[in-house]
């Protein structure tokens, strides 16, 4: 784990009022999660599932709230969004300013620069190089090609 996981790992936690003692493993399970090509992918997929699914407490749709599933989705596209994007912003502004020392001392010298400085960071190195994975719900052929649907 890269030194900066940490914090967008808990703020995320944080705002989905996840308790202290699910922290670790929420942490843990973040990142196993983004990891695509790793084996440890849909294992921590579905214990972040698990743990978000226990975790909800709004499930009446009748009053017009989100049924669990929706509550569930919208809560781990927050942890995508939330935690490798940050970490990534993060990880790259500092090199950026690293190798850069004369912004980095204009920064220190003028604090009021650093909400354009995070603006620019996005753009100067973007922080995510990939999309949300996406996967068939059925069997399908598109253009000849057969793509297996996942049960």
């Amino acid at each position: 784990m890269r030194t900066l996981d940490p914090l967008p790992s808990t703020v995320t936690a944080e705002l989905l009022g996840i308790p202290r003692k699910h922290q670790l493993d929420f942490r843990r399970w973040s990142g196993q999660a983004l990891q695509v090509a790793s084996s440890e992918h849909r294992p921590a997929l579905a214990a972040l599932h698990g743990l978000l699914a226990d975790l909800v407490a709004v499930r009446d749709q009748e009053d017009g709230r989100l049924s669990e599933e929706e509550l569930v989705g919208t809560a781990m596209m927050l942890v995508v969004a939330g935690h490798d994007s940050t970490v990534n912003l993060l990880d790259n502004g500092v090199l950026a300013l690293l190798q850069h020392p004369d912004q980095l001392r204009l920064l220190r010298e003028r604090p009021e620069l650093l909400s354009g400085a995070v603006e620019e960071f996005l753009r100067y190195d973007t922080s995510v190089e990939r999309s949300t994975s996406r996967n068939a719900s059925e069997d399908l052929e598109l253009d000849g090609v057969p793509i297996p649907g996942e049960a």
